[in-house]
This record gives structure tokens, sequence and C-alpha cells, in this order.
């Protein structure tokens, strides 16, 4: 799948690293993103976004704290075989 991501807004309250989560979060529950699928590297966001290779780390690993990714060593992020159940007027959490 291309990289799709809307641009970052450095104005908003929202952190860039929260809005990169947020978007991968939104493609992986609405099955852009497959289980076992590979996600995007952080060379492919920070070519994507724009944004340094920190901030598109860190936007993977809260991917993973949320539980919509999984780091494989030497291999990059994949999106689980399970996904977490989403809590009525829960947002994910940052």
């Amino acid at each position: 799948m291309a990289l799709q991501f809307p641009p970052v807004d450095y104005f908003s309250e929202t952190a860039p690293n929260v809005q990169i989560a947020d978007v991968l979060q939104q493609q992986v529950r609405e099955g852009y993103r497959e289980p076992g699928a590979r996600l995007p590297s952080i060379a492919d966001i920070v070519g994507a976004t724009g944004v340094n290779r920190q901030t598109a780390a860190k936007a993977l690993r809260l991917l993973g704290r949320r539980g919509y990714a999984r780091l494989s060593a030497g291999q990059g992020w994949f999106v689980p075989e399970r996904l977490p159940r989403e809590k009525p007027g829960h947002d994910g959490g940052t």
C-alpha cells in the first residue's frame, strides 16, 4: 500500500507522532493494512510526512503500545494478528 498521510498539522494540540500513529491505527482498523502486513519503515514515514526520524520512531512505538503494531527485531514493524478491542468512547490513548 502506498503511504497516504494527511499533512502533519504543526499547529495542532495533538503532537505530530500522535497524528501519525492515529492515521496508521485508522488504516489498520479499517482493513487497509492486514494482520501480518509490514508497516511503513521510519524512513518511509519520514519521506511521506517530512517529520524527523525520532518523531516517526515515536509514532511506531506509540502504535505498538496501543496494540496495533509489533516489532520484529531486524525486520521492522508489523500489524499484529490479533488487534485490541476498542472501548466505546476510547480514542486509543497517547
